[in-house]
């Protein structure tokens, strides 16, 4: 995840137009981070691999993917996860601020336990799978 040096917020690197990379909160612009125009070609997102970081060693191994975008309210400052379920692949789209432990973490005293904060409420998948996000102190997701 790229975030904006001046306010925190997530920075848009996935337009491949003629505009350069900017944070969708503040609008700063941030031309170094431009790469070289890949014509008709749409990217769907900024995806990140997020990795179990729970109490049971059975579930090391099961990785989840997260992807950012836009999101589809737009006064909303931060963008719309989705998350791959670990288990099954199927997609969950997190829109709520109570399954996304970023946006209470930019109090100015979060409160880490055991390194991490974690979301208030799990999310669900389709098929019944109940995960629960978790940030680090340098902003990397992970899962339990």
């Amino acid at each position: 995840m790229v975030v904006c040096t001046r306010c925190r917020g997530f920075i848009n690197t996935t337009y491949r137009g003629y505009l350069d990379p900017s944070c969708i909160n503040c609008g700063h612009t941030y031309p170094e981070l431009s790469t070289p125009k890949n014509g008709n070609k749409k990217s769907k997102g900024l995806r990140e691999t997020i990795r179990y970081t729970g109490n049971t060693a059975s579930l090391k191994e099961q990785l989840g993917y997260i992807t950012y975008s836009q999101h589809p309210n737009r006064g909303s400052v931060l963008p719309k996860l989705t998350v791959a379920c670990p288990m099954c692949k199927k997609e969950i789209e997190v829109l709520s601020s109570q399954a996304d432990p970023f946006i209470s973490s930019r109090d100015k005293n979060p409160r880490f336990i055991n390194g991490y904060k974690t979301a208030k409420n799990p999310i669900t998948c389709p098929e019944g799978h109940r995960l629960r996000l978790k940030i680090d102190r340098e902003g990397m997701y992970s899962w339990e």
